[in-house]
This record gives structure tokens, C-alpha cells and sequence, in this order.
């Protein structure tokens, strides 16, 4: 399809998500890809049935894509970031933690701390890997921190798995029709498991178990915070089996390694979270019945597994710090419409879809206390922010009404009049 409509040139087509991208022939003669690519769980094409490349790289498989890319010049860097910096301060939102920042990305960022143009507290998560098991070396991440004055502390973004939806996140009890999926995933073989455990788990973490841990553990050493992508609950475990190890080693999470995502967690792990002081990271628009959930997520599951999609409510209530983040640019920058969703279950604004896991709802107390207080715990600066008391900068928002005293179903109309950091007002609404 895209040979017809660009034929001319090289085309890719990156979807919000960053977990695939669609190419045309040409843009596949530039990354130098040939059906001769080996495809692993960790990066596959989608395939004809004779085996040609079908125009669909999922994860890793994009790789080669992104570096034959032409480049963006450091000012259009700079103008990408500040107009989303300047969105989320029309949101209300004074700080970000940015995952998966490039070598490429460093001297814009560099030079908007230089120049006094960021209005947020900052943190960059350098890239540890991307899709695949090649890891930055330390050292390599370690120069590139040293090389910039770059806003916020050494922190570092891994991804441990892919999506549910592609099937690339693994999962405890197996993918819905465990025989089927063995059979028919785009993701060709299998991951090593125990004979007896269930035939569905098809998939493996994205870097050996091993690795992980030493990996994290150098990490640490150098003084990197470790932000891993993880979304089904057997990620999620391997996540927890190598910072285990790690903080124990250590005595404790003193950098506050934390896991994004973990959209679904085995309740058998709920108390390793709370005893090595992990926080699990979650994107609150997906507690609402959209169509990635319904149409893309549920149908992936089995229904026992389906139920413990999201659960919030158990996480919270077992002593889990739940962090709320917005995923953007990958998700739309809308914090008070997930922040409804959460609350609610139900898709805001339309109260006549069906709720979604009710069970699992928070109460708005907690989700603000998630939104505030644990963003700044995860992002090492609830010394600084997080909360409005003496000594912390001055960052806080003006609402057009009261989030306690309005209906649960009014939350999403939220507008934010003033974002004020450090004291000086950021964005002023009309």
C-alpha cells in the first residue's frame, strides 16, 4: 500500500506507541533489511505467506529504520520539546521525566538548560536499550551525561518487554488459546519455561535474566536511576527478580528503581514491590473502556486474566506506590480525563459505555496523591516538589473548580487557570 501512494521515496510510518512502524519498499532498501532478516521475539516483521517482508517492523525490527533516518538539526529539537513542554504546562503539569533520550537529543536539551527555557523540573532517561538486548555500556551513558549540562539527575530507560497487543510481553498464565498462540504468533519461537508451566507463554523477557541484574547493578554503581518498560505481569516478574537482587545487594532502593507500566501485576507479587520499595508506574486513561482496551487488550487474554487488568484498587491497598504518568507523546496529554478514568472506571464523558474493572477503582484522594506526591518520590524530587510546604519550590495549579466537591463524572472538564513553578506563573489560561 505505501509502495502505491509514495513510490517516489523512502517512507516510514512510526504509530504513536513506538512499538511498530509501517515502510514502503524503498525505505526498506535504505535500512538494508531483506526478507534474510532473522526474526526473534524480540524483533520480527510482519511476513507474506512466503516469507517477503509484509511492510509492518515491530520493536526492534525498527532499528535499523531509525538510523538511516535523516537527521533533525538541533533547533527543531529544541522546538519539538518546547511545545510539548509547553502543552503539559497547559495541563498543569511542572514535572516530567522523559524515557528514552537519544545521543542525538543531548545538545537540545543542553542548550534549553543553558538558555533558562525550561519552566519544569526535568529528568532524561538515557537510552539502555531499545527493543532488543544491546545494552548502552555504562560507560558510553556515563560520557554522555559528563559530555552536557544536562537538567535533572543520571537516570536511564529499559525496556524489558513489548506490548501485549503485538504479543511481546510475557505473561504468567499464557496469551488466551495457549495452543493457538504457540502456533501463530508473528513472534517465532519460544521461551524456555518449566515443561509443566503453561504451553501460552511464548514469549520471553526482552534481555536474559542474568544480564538484567548485572546490568542494573553496574547501573546502580554509577549512580543511574533504572526506569524499566514493563506491562505484562511475567515482564513485570523478571523485572522484580533483577532488582531484587540488586537492592538487596545494595540494602535498599536508594535510587528508587521503578517499573512503567505494569499494567497487569500477579498478585503473588504484590508484596515484593512494597519490600523492595519499587513503584509501579501506571497510565490511568487505560483504566477506561477505550477501544485499545476492548478491541486490542481483552480479546489477547484469558478472562481471569483479563479481571486482573489494571488492578489499582488491590496494588494501592497492598502498600504499592502507584505513580500516575501520561505517556505522551505516545498518549494524548490529558491528565484530568484519566485521572476521571481511574476514579470512575467508566469512559469519561460517555455514561452509558460500561465500566471497566469498578472493583479496581482509586478514590480522587489517592489518585492526586499518585499524580503528586509519588511522581515526585519516583523522579528523586519530592525533596523539592511533590507538595505545597515550607522549603519545597513554589509549584502548584489553579483549577476552575474543586476536585473534591464536584461529581466523579465532571473531573475530565477540569481546566486549569494557572500553572505556577518556582513561584512565577508558567501558563496562564483564557
Amino acid at each position: 500500500m505505501l509502495d502505491q501512494l509514495i513510490p517516489d521515496r523512502p517512507a516510514w510510518i512510526e504509530d504513536e506507541s513506538g512499538h511498530n512502524a509501517w515502510f514502503n519498499t524503498l525505505a526498506m532498501k535504505a535500512a538494508g533489511v531483506s526478507r534474510d532478516f532473522e526474526d526473534t521475539p524480540e524483533e520480527f516483521f510482519s511476513r507474506t505467506g512466503d516469507g517477503d517482508l509484509a511492510g509492518v517492523a515491530y520493536e526492534g525490527a525498527m532499528n535499523p529504520f531509525l538510523e538511516v533516518l535523516p537527521p533533525f538539526d538541533t533547533e527543531l529539537r529544541k522546538t519539538g520539546f518546547l511545545k510539548l513542554l509547553d502543552e503539559a504546562l497547559s495541563k498543569g503539569i511542572t514535572a516530567v521525566g522523559d524515557g528514552y533520550v537519544f545521543d542525538y537529543d543531548l545538545e537540545a536539551w543542553h542548550e534549553l538548560k543553558q538558555e533558562g527555557r525550561l519552566n519544569q523540573h526535568v529528568v532524561l532517561y538515557l537510552k539502555g536499550n531499545l527493543g532488543t538486548p544491546e545494552l548502552t555500556p555504562v560507560e558510553t551513558l556515563n560520557e554522555w551525561w559528563s559530555s552536557y549540562d544536562l537538567p535533572g539527575h543520571k537516570a536511564v530507560k529499559l525496556g524489558m518487554g513489548g506490548a501485549i497487543e503485538s504479543t511481546s510481553e510475557v505473561l504468567v498464565d499464557g496469551y488466551l488459546d495457549s495452543e493457538a498462540t504457540a502456533k501463530e504468533s508473528p513472534i517465532p519461537g519460544s521461551w524456555e519455561v518449566d515443561p509443566d508451566a503453561d504451553p501460552g507463554v511464548t514469549v520471553r523477557p526482552i534481555i536474559p535474566a542474568e544480564e538484567f541484574a548485572d546490568y542494573v547493578s553496574q547501573l546502580d554503581a554509577a549512580g543511574f536511576q533504572v526506569m524499566v518498560h514493563a506491562i505484562g505481569d511475567g515482564t513485570v516478574r523478571a523485572t522484580l527478580d533483577g532488582f531484587e537482587e540488586v537492592i538487596t545487594a545494595k540494602g535498599g532502593n536508594r535510587l528508587r528503581h521503578h517499573i512503567d507500566h505494569c499494567s497487569l501485576v500477579h498478585p503473588d507479587d504484590f508484596a515484593r514491590f512494597v519490600e523492595l520499595d519499587v513503584s509501579c508506574t501506571i497510565w490511568p486513561p487505560l483504566n477506561a473502556p477505550v477501544a485499545y482496551n476492548i478491541d486490542g487488550i481483552q480479546p489477547m487474554l484469558k478472562p481471569e486474566t483479563w479481571e486482573r487488568m489494571y488492578a489499582n484498587r488491590a496494588m494501592w491497598d497492598a502498600g504499592i506506590r502507584l505513580v500516575n504518568h501520561t505517556d505522551a507523546p505516545a498518549a494524548v496529554l490529558w491528565p484530568w480525563w484519566g485521572m476521571e478514568a481511574s476514579v470512575t472506571r467508566e469512559f469519561p464523558g460517555k455514561p452509558d459505555v460500561p465500566k471497566m474493572g469498578p472493583q479496581h477503582a482509586l478514590t480522587v484522594e489517592e489518585v492526586i496523591e499518585a499524580y503528586t506526591l509519588n511522581a515526585a518520590w519516583a523522579l528523586l524530587l519530592d525533596d523539592v516538589t511533590g507538595s505545597i510546604e515550607e522549603g519545597k519550590s513554589a509549584d502548584f495549579i489553579i483549577l476552575n473548580h474543586n476536585l473534591l466537591e464536584i461529581p466523579k463524572a465532571e473531573i475530565h472538564k477540569t481546566e486549569v487557570q494557572k500553572t505556577v513553578f518556582k513561584g512565577e506563573v508558567a501558563f496562564a489560561g483564557g
